[in-house]
């Protein structure tokens, strides 16, 4: 941002998370290095928009810095850098600077501010939260290893506290209480998973789905490979 207050014009960057979307997002570092890669860009845009105005110093310390403290933080801790890079992200925005919502190597001044990303509904979250329970009971061992028994209860029983819809957490809570998962078997946490799954959507005023056909309608995650869906702890056969 100029000192007067208006958005630098004609800086382009390239869009940060398209770097940690490709193949390289599979390296322990990569974020690390799509961070230092960005502030790279920064530093350049704003050393050739800035560098030679001398009333505009203030302006390019204080992006320096938010460069700086986001590089260091990730060092520090690598396993943050995807958060600190949208730290980095936003603070830049708020800086006036602004980054292109345009792919690499388009043409043009089609620029605009940084948004925050789009909220989620509670059917969005609902419907993610539904087929992970469900793919996780498909998935549940036929015999299942005392440990395997604890988790499945344990999963459960953070969700009716951190899930993040308060109310659905609560009512998900009282259900729960009166009918407890059965993680005796595969087959009997899914049907437990589908009964539980009815009493919502009766609540909500949705359909129920006959539980005879639960096979039928929930099925297990593709995973490509022989025991690679498995749960920690299954016993191969």
């Amino acid at each position: 941002m100029s000192s007067s207050g208006q958005p630098l014009q004609g800086c382009r960057l390239n869009p940060l998370f398209p770097l940690a979307a490709t193949a390289e997002d599979r390296k322990p570092f990569a974020p690390l290095q799509a961070v230092q890669h960005f502030a790279s860009q920064v530093q350049s845009q704003v050393r050739s928009k800035l560098g030679h105005k001398a009333k505009d110093t203030a302006d390019k310390q204080s992006v320096s810095d938010a460069i700086a403290d986001a590089a260091s933080a990730t060092r520090a801790k690598p396993s943050e850098s995807q958060h600190q890079a949208r730290r980095l992200v936003q603070n830049l925005s708020s800086k006036g600077l602004v980054l292109a919502k345009t792919s690499q190597g388009s043409q043009g001044s089609d620029l605009g501010a940084v948004s925050p990303a789009a909220t989620v509904s509670k059917e969005e979250l609902g419907r993610a939260t539904w087929t992970l329970l469900h793919t996780l009971a498909v998935q549940y061992p036929q015999t299942p290893t005392k440990q395997q028994q604890k988790d499945v209860k344990t999963l459960v029983d953070v969700l009716t506290r951190i899930y993040p819809c308060t109310e659905c957490a609560q009512h998900f809570g009282e259900i729960v209480k009166i009918d407890p998962p059965n993680v005796s078997s595969g087959p009997a946490l899914q049907q437990w998973m589908c009964r539980v799954h009815n009493v919502v959507n009766k609540s909500i005023g949705k359909r129920t789905f006959n539980c005879r056909f639960v096979e039928a309608r929930w099925g297990a995650l593709d995973c490509g490979e022989k025991y690679a869906c498995d749960m920690q702890g299954a016993q191969k056969k």
